[in-house]
Order: C-alpha cells, then structure tokens, then sequence
C-alpha cells in the first residue's frame, strides 16, 4: 500500500452529497467519476448500484461494498401553512431530530427547513414527559401556502449538516454512515497494489432499508469472499457500561464476528486479525447480535460467501452529527488493501 495524507475534502465533500436511500443519483454520479480512473471496468447496474472491477491473480474472488445510502425523510404531506409531514427513511431515532435544519429535495429544487415540535408552553405535562415521537415533529418550510406548489409528497429531505473536523483527529457529519466507507473503497482502489484475486468494489444502494443493493449486486458477481465496508456503533460514551462498548473509537479498524444479520465466518475473520497482527494495524472484533450490514445479505448470495464486516467505529449513528476518528479510517483502508494483496495465503478458500 502507498503512503498518503488523508484527503478530508473527499470525505467532506461525500457526507455532505443528498443520498437517502432510493434517490442515491446524485451521490452515484460523483463517485463514479471517481471510481473510473481508477478500475479497469466501471459500470452500474439497474437498481443503482456501482460495480468496479480491478483485475488480479488468480487467487479468490473478492467483493467489498459500502452503501452510498444515508438515513434521512420522506414528505408525507404538504398543509396549506407549508407545514411539511414526513416519515423515516431508515432508522432514526426521533429525539435527534428536533430542532434540526433539514434540505428538502425537490424536482423544482431545494428547499431549507427546520424541524419542529409543539412549544413546551402548550405542551401537556404528559407530553413533556415523554420522548418525542415521529408523528409529533414536522417541518417547517417557510414557504406558507407556496409549498403545495413547490412541495409534493414522496420528496425526501436530508440533515442540513457540514463535515467539520475537531477534537484530536475526530471528524463530525451527517452520513459518515456510510460515506467513511465510500471514502475507504476509493482510497483502497488508489492505493491497493496488484490484487490476489480479482477485487469487485461495490457502492451500493438503499442498505439502510434492507440491504437490497448489495443483495442483488452480490448474486451478479458470485464472489468467493464478501467483506462490508460500513460505519459501526461506537457505544463509547458516558452511561453505557464497560461490557457493552461493543466498539471503541481510536481503537482500530473493526472487523465483525457477529451483529444481528449474520455470523461472519471465523476463519475469515480470525485471518483478517493475524494479518492486521503481521502488519502492525490497529484492529478490533465487534460481537453484538443487532444491527446489520450488507454482510449479512452478500453471505448469502448465490452459492454463499465467506463474509464479514470491516468497520470504522462511529459515535452518534443515523444522527446529523455522526463522529469518526481519522487514524480509524486509516486503518480500515490498510487491513483492506493488505488483504486485497494477500488473500491467497487463506488456505481455506
């Protein structure tokens, strides 16, 4: 693998593309102008999906995709005040959601909006009680009664968000679920030397509501190995016992043994961690039985994978401030193109 600076433009300029899932257009044509330089074939496929082939050795048929997809709302309804009525897209837990700037995204353009709630003068004790729920929030366009005209329902609306970095190395966005792992695959692609096998890469569509890009991409390319490339739960924040910090951000990039859409196979698994042993890359196992990535669906593909998922650590998942660490992503670009190259050496593929 080649040395090279991170490029936080990249990574800035990918979360903060409009792509929840089902309407990835925009998000699918940058990046496949930036996948085509890069592989010796680019196409996409008719459910949305980018598929790039690098040719290889010999050795297995590898497959890494990461969703272009982000969670994010669909407008249900448009009232005469220009009160905009929506629901989820993806999981997203409502408490996040009040107060926030969203982009509604329309044929006739793009819209501005905040998300609001009742005043807590109006609101019951009862209400103020408990936690908001989706049918309590809306948004307010600020368009009045031009809305109906510019607005219709199925428009989808997005976080209203920049990619900012702070702290130590810490980078903060809507959709680094899953434009970190975008970001990796085009970074594996530019840096990885000849691989064992021949590499698919796939940027998949709407993982966040099924996994249906890496589904039917998968089934196309019959891969020997199928390695996700995602963002995952870093549940390393205050209130959560130590036992249940499934992963740590800092602490490497994280490789699945098992969430609640598949068990991963160990071998592949056990390989991934001896190799990041041998290469001296920060590296660590995720066991939790929820969640899921498109692991899970490419497992199970034609005549089945070996299949896991690689991960960067993420705080904040499925919010507008998701957090990431920059030496993390690193690593995962690094496990990955040291596996790309060498995984001839498992003998049991």
């Amino acid at each position: 693998m080649k040395s090279g600076a991170f490029d936080f433009q990249l990574l800035k300029t990918l979360a903060e593309l409009p792509a929840v899932s089902g309407r990835e257009d925009v998000a699918r044509d940058f990046i496949a102008k930036l996948l085509k330089p890069l592989a010796d074939e680019v196409r996409t496929d008719r459910l949305g999906n980018i598929i790039a082939l690098r040719k290889g050795g010999k050795g297995p048929k590898m497959l890494l995709a990461a969703h272009m997809d982000e969670v994010g709302l669909m407008i249900s309804h448009v009232d005469p005040r220009g009160f905009l009525r929506f629901v989820p897209v993806g999981g997203i837990d409502p408490r996040t959601l009040v107060a926030q700037r969203v982009q509604v995204h329309s044929q006739s353009g793009t819209y501005y909006g905040v998300i609001g709630i009742k005043p807590p003068h109006v609101t019951t004790a009862e209400e103020m009680s408990r936690a908001p729920k989706m049918n309590d929030l809306f948004i307010d366009s600020g368009l009045g009664e031009k809305a109906q005209q510019l607005i219709e329902p199925g428009d989808q609306a997005t976080l209203d968000r920049t990619a900012v970095e702070f702290g130590d190395g810490m980078i903060t966005s809507k959709a680094l679920d899953n434009r970190a792992g975008v970001y990796s695959l085009i970074k594996i692609l530019e840096n990885v030397g000849k691989p064992a096998g021949d590499l698919f890469v796939v940027i998949s569509v709407q993982e966040e509501i099924g996994a249906k890009g890496a589904m039917t991409a998968s089934f196309g390319i019959e891969p020997d190995i199928a390695i996700a490339v995602d963002s995952t739960i870093a549940a390393d924040v205050p209130g959560v016992p130590e036992h249940e910090q499934v992963t740590r951000v800092g602490k490497g990039a994280v490789i699945t043994g098992m969430d609640g859409a598949m068990v991963s196979d160990m071998r592949l698994v056990k390989f991934l961690m001896q190799l990041g042993k041998e290469k001296g890359i920060a590296r660590q196992l995720k066991i939790i039985n929820r969640g899921g990535t498109d692991a899970g669906v490419m497992q199970k593909s034609a005549r089945g994978a070996y299949a896991c998922a690689v991960s960067s650590p993420a705080r904040y998942i499925h919010s507008g401030v998701e957090a990431i660490k920059k030496t993390d992503l690193e690593n995962v670009i690094a496990l990955l193109c040291a596996f790309a190259e060498n995984c001839s050496k498992a003998a049991w593929c």
